[in-house]
């Protein structure tokens, strides 16, 4: 008669066998793949650059608020709303959040903001200006951008796997009111 604790001894010395036999069939069958895998993975340079053009505008917008504030010191928050808005509109900068602006339940408005009128009218709604103390406090509504993280061009591959990415973002200014 077998010793059961023996049995339990002599599947103990199959099991890493076993698991280094699997391991080997795996690395083997992805070596003979090669490059003929038909698929590839997303890639995040749309995302990075997205973060990067977020932080370009970001540094551009508080520019233009702290010198909005700096002009207009003597002014009321309003007076220093409609000096910004009229500035905003009328900036280059202020292109990058226009495309793929998802606004108002609606996609991609890019062409709708084109004139200066109509971004005078998306800066009143979107940025609030408080007094609070001796500061001024700018806020930029949430905003949401909507895009694709698409897989690389290069290769032949025939399956893609897109992912639809929806980034939503706000931020809020402290600017002190002095000379």
């Amino acid at each position: 008669m077998i010793n059961t604790k023996k049995k339990a001894q002599m599947m103990a010395l199959y099991l890493p066998f076993l698991t280094l036999f699997m391991c080997g069939v795996i690395i083997g069958m992805y070596w003979m793949q090669g490059n003929h895998v038909q698929n590839s993975f997303i890639s995040p340079v749309s995302l990075l650059n997205f973060q990067d053009e977020k932080e370009i505008f970001e540094m551009q917008e508080k520019e233009l608020v702290i010198s909005t504030v700096k002009s207009n010191l003597a002014s009321s928050p309003d007076a220093i709303k409609n000096s910004f808005c009229a500035s905003f509109s009328s900036g280059d900068f202020s292109d990058w959040i226009f495309r793929n602006l998802s606004y108002k339940e609606k996609d991609d408005v890019y062409d709708s903001f084109k004139s200066s009128s109509s971004r005078g009218i998306f800066c009143n709604e979107v940025y609030k200006f408080s007094l609070s103390g001796d500061k001024i406090n700018v806020e930029r509504g949430e905003l949401k951008k909507k895009f694709n993280l698409d897989a690389p061009e290069e290769g032949n591959d025939k399956i893609k796997f897109p992912m639809k990415l929806e980034v939503s973002f706000s931020k809020t200014y402290s600017i002190p009111k002095t000379g």
